[in-house]
This record gives structure tokens, C-alpha cells and sequence, in this order.
């Protein structure tokens, strides 16, 4: 099948392979193309023209890399993947790959004269990033990325800034009157369907999401009544909802399922096969409705896609504008995508074609008065030297220090911050990789307390305990009760938890089991002891 570039894809080709920076100035630089506006097609035909070396194309994610892999077959091009859930190819001629794996691997790639950046808004500031340190062990390379929100999430302001001159620009109401992108159309639900943002908390730049999905999962069944409604009512055959958190999607899985939807959510508790089977079955029209928590706002190429709905209030101009890119990819079974939005974001933020940049963060500096952006000095005052009061404090010594030079590492100490974790209970900080449970007051920082998930009701007065941090404390657990045979195996109660044995023929005088977690979650027998005194390993 010939591919035949689109007016605008072509002239943004040419743009960026001919365009030279102003002297002094490194060769990086920027074109905006609306999304949906078809950037793979472009990074695949870019890797295409160049002729002078080897081609590097970065992604951050997995099905980023699929996809433009595609997008360079398309055009004739028999790229190497080099992402480490995919393969580690290192000697093509385009390479295409996660920018993780393949800054581990950049003494394969010494020769490349043109690095191509997807999704370049998600490039940090920091010059420790690990795609500053590409750029910086390829001096003699071309740098040219593409995006659909030429501004960073973190308010540190237009990539003309952090990362390079835009030159190129090609916008949603560019792409409309073209008609290469389907219009997005406002659906109408119930006022109480709102999520209320006021008093949340705001971590990072966005709304604190474990404290919003508390509010949002109250209005699940509403929300699922709702998105029922309109999938009806305008005859909506394949949905995206935006959820909070894990609980949250869970809960509005089971809710949409009760309605008569069939939905599915996927989140990081998703095995990475049930994810691609989930993910695959919607693309082929078999599920009608995929709920996401953080997954799916960016780079996720399903076109069939004709409502939206948003059931989590944002923040971050850059995520609802990526999001609702998600629903304007034009298909021949929808002639538009309708916007279910519960938490207010098109108030907030405005149609996707008037999302624009926040101004950069700006800081002043205690000891001499000065001013600077930080999207070129950090939090380091660039006339006194001083760092500011925002910068990072150290786990280890409690001094600040600057993240954007020195990125997760303490220059005093030399203490890497996410090596540590501080307490919640003492407040003592203690190496997550030695200790799975605080040394100090033995409290499981990592358990998720809810409910019917790591608290379960014992005893007459129904008390809340933790089965996680009893069996971290006390493996060995005494069988209470006569093993019994369920409908595929035998089960062996014990105090805090019923537990399945792994073989057909239960040995006779069990009186103790080993108990512990498995990756997924569930109570598995690892050893027992027998009445005798007798000591068995599984």
C-alpha cells in the first residue's frame, strides 16, 4: 500500500530537516502538529529523508514505539526496536525505542546524526534527565520533536523555552477545516453528577487523585447512569472514561457492567497480558467501553473512539488537550466524538483549540532579591547561587538541594532520595530495598488500607486488621479448623485467612503452614509443618 503524505505533513518534513539554528545555538527545535494531525507518519518519513547517518526515534512508552514502528513501515522503512518489553535491537539504520532502554545502551548509538522525539512536552527541564543525557552523548546530532501541546505539565511554560524554537505549527481548527480530525460535540449529564474541587489538595501540578477518587467513587453509579445514557441516547458505540485511581476505576467497571455496559478497566494492578487483551479487544469493536487510570491520554491511536468521558476533574492543560486528541482521530463509524465532562475541565481549560501554555514558574531569592524563571536556572538563584526555600530536602541530611542539576542524587550527602522512604508512623526513613517494612516501628508503608482489599473484619467486635502486616510479622499460621475440598482444590483455613493448597493430595497432620503474598496479591502455602515436628519445604 502507498502511503500518500497529507499537505501539512509534508511541509512540516521539510520545515524540520531544513531548518539551521542560529549560530551559537544548539540545533534542537519543535513542531507542534495537532494531535490526531498524523505525527507518526512525519517522525517515519523524517527518519526517512535522512541520508547523512543513523536515525533515532525516542518515545516514552511501549505502544508509542508499536506505533511508530508502524508509521516507519508504512513508508518502506524496517526499523530495530530497542524498548525492553519489546526487543533490544541497536544496529538498524532507525532505530525506534523508550527512551529508558535506550539510554543504557548509548555506546550503540555514537553514530546517529538525527534524534526525533515524540511527544517531546514530556522532556524534563532537568539537565540529569535521562533525555538530556542522550542529547548530550550525541553533540553532532540534529534534535527535532514533535507534540500536539507545545508546553510542559510541570509550569514551567512553552517548549520554545525548555526545549527549542517552534517552528512548525499546525492546530486543531487547522486539522477540522482540513477534515482530517472529527469534530468534539458537548454531551449534557445531570448536575449532580459534578465532582466539587473545592478544598482538594494539589500535588505536583494536578489535583491530589486519591482524595478526588473519594468524591468521584460516591458518584459512580450516577456517572455509569450517565455514560448509559448517552451511549444510548446518541447511539455512542465505543467509550474512553478517564478515571481517578485504581478504586475508582474498579468501582465504575462494576457500575457500567450492573448498567448493561461492557467495560473494562486497566490500570498498574493489570497484568500486562489482561492489559493487551483488554486493550486489543476494544480496538476490535469487542468492548464497548475502556476505563483508564493514567494510561491512554497520550499516543493511544484508536479512532473508532465517539465518547469521552471524564470522570476526574484536571488541572494540567497538557493532559485534557492530549486526552481529547483521543476522540478526534476521524473513522468511517463516527462522524464526531461526544464529551461526557463531570469535572469541569472545558470551564477550566477551554475547547481543545484554546488550551494554551501557563506562564513559567518564577522565583525571587531571599538573600539578594534576584528573580529567574525556573525553567532555566532550577531553584538555583543565578546571581547569588543560592537555592531556594522549594527545592528538594534531603531524606539523609535535611539539606536542599537543586533537582534540575543534580536530579535525584544529594551533592552533601550523595543520599539518592528514591532509595529511602520516610515512615508514616515514626517518621523514621529507612532503604525500601532492604526493609519491606519499617525497621524502626515495624509499620507497612506499603499497604493500601481499604476495606475488603488489606483490612478484613475479626472477631466478635468485627476489628479491622491487616492480614499483609500479620503475615509479614508472623508467616507461620496455625490451621484452626479441618482442611476442607472446594470446587477445584482443598482449602486450609487458618486465624486471618483462608488459604489454597497447591497439590491434589493433601498430606495428612498438617498442623502449621508458611504463608506469604505473592506478586499478585494472593496468600500462597510455601512450607509446613506436620504433628510430628516435621518441617516441609513447597
Amino acid at each position: 500500500m502507498t502511503i500518500v503524505l497529507r499537505d501539512h505533513q509534508t511541509d512540516c518534513i521539510n520545515t524540520l530537516m531544513h531548518w539551521t539554528p542560529p549560530e551559537g545555538q544548539p540545533d534542537y527545535a519543535v513542531a507542534e502538529v495537532t494531535v490526531a494531525g498524523g505525527k507518526s507518519l512525519i517522525l517515519g518519513a523524517c527518519a526517512g529523508y535522512n541520508q547523512t547517518g543513523r536515525t533515532l526515534i525516542i518515545a516514552h512508552t511501549k505502544e508509542l514505539v508499536k506505533q511508530n514502528t508502524e508509521a516507519c513501515e508504512a513508508v518502506g522503512i524496517k526499523p530495530g526496536i530497542c524498548s525492553a518489553s519489546i526487543r533490544k535491537d541497536v544496529f538498524k539504520k532507525v532505530t525506534v525505542g523508550t527512551v529508558q532502554t535506550i539510554v543504557r545502551r548509548l555506546k550503540h548509538f555514537k553514530d546517529v546524526t538525527l534524534v526525533l522525539v515524540d511527544e517531546v512536552h514530556r522532556t524534563p527541564i532537568n539537565k540529569t534527565s535521562s533525555y538530556r543525557k542522550i542529547f548530550e552523548a550525541l553533540p553532532q546530532a540534529k534534535v527535532r520533536g514533535l507534540t500536539g501541546t507545545a508546553f510542559r505539565a510541570d509550569g514551567t511554560g512553552s517548549l520554545e523555552k525548555t526545549f527549542g524554537p517552534i517552528i512548525f505549527n499546525y492546530t486543531f481548527l487547522d486539522a477540522l477545516e482540513d477534515g482530517y480530525v472529527k469534530p468534539l460535540v458537548p454531551a449534557h449529564s445531570e448536575e449532580a453528577a459534578s465532582i466539587s474541587t473545592e478544598g482538594l489538595k494539589t500535588i505536583g501540578e494536578d489535583y491530589d487523585l486519591e482524595e478526588m477518587g473519594t468524591r468521584a467513587e460516591k458518584l459512580s453509579p450516577v456517572h455509569a447512569r450517565a455514560i448509559k445514557q448517552t451511549m444510548d441516547r446518541q447511539h455512542r458505540k465505543c467509550a474512553l472514561v478517564f478515571a481517578c485511581n485504581i478504586k475508582h476505576a474498579d468501582r465504575l467497571e462494576g457500575e457500567l457492567r450492573q448498567a448493561g455496559v461492557n467495560a473494562a478497566a486497566v490500570h498498574s494492578h493489570t497484568h500486562h497480558a489482561k492489559r493487551d487483551a483488554t486493550v486489543l479487544a476494544f480496538r476490535q469493536h469487542q468492548l464497548a467501553c475502556l476505563i483508564s487510570v493514567a494510561m491512554f491520554d497520550t499516543g493511544f491511536n484508536v479512532p473508532h473512539v465517539d465518547l469521552l468521558a471524564y470522570c476526574r476533574a484536571t488541572k494540567s492543560p497538557v493532559f485534557f488537550a492530549q486526552s481529547l486528541g483521543r476522540g478526534a482521530r476521524i473513522t468511517p463509524f463516527a462522524e464526531n466524538c461526544a464529551v461526557l465532562d463531570f469535572g469541569g475541565n472545558v470551564q477550566r481549560h477551554g475547547s481543545l483549540d484554546c488550551i494554551a501554555a501557563a506562564p513559567g514558574v518564577e522565583l525571587e531569592c531571599e538573600d539578594c532579591g534576584a528573580h529567574w524563571e525556573t525553567w532555566k536556572h532550577g531553584r538555583t538563584c543565578p546571581e547569588c547561587e543560592a537555592v531556594h526555600k522549594s527545592a528538594t530536602k534531603c531524606k539523609g541530611c535535611d539539606a536542599r538541594f537543586d533537582a534540575f542539576y543534580h536530579g535525584n542524587t544529594c551533592p552533601h550527602c550523595g543520599l539518592i532520595q528514591s532509595a529511602v522512604k520516610k515512615c508514616n508512623a515514626c517518621e523514621q526513613n529507612y532503604a525500601t530495598f532492604l526493609h519491606p517494612i519499617c525497621p524502626h516501628c515495624g509499620y507497612d508503608n506499603t499497604s493500601v488500607r481499604d476495606v475488603g482489599k488489606d483490612l478484613s473484619e475479626s472477631g466478635h467486635a468485627k476489628e479491622l486488621i491487616s492480614t499483609k502486616e500479620i503475615l509479614e510479622r508472623e508467616p507461620w499460621q496455625d490451621i484452626t479448623r479441618a482442611p476442607f475440598r472446594g470446587t477445584s482444590s482443598w482449602q486450609l483455613p487458618t486465624k486471618f485467612v483462608t488459604v489454597r493448597w497447591p497439590y491434589d493430595v493433601l498430606p495428612q497432620e498438617i498442623s502449621k503452614v508458611f504463608l506469604v503474598r505473592s506478586g499478585n496479591g494472593h496468600v500462597v502455602v510455601k512450607g509446613y509443618y506436620t504433628t510430628d515436628g516435621m518441617i516441609h519445604q513447597l
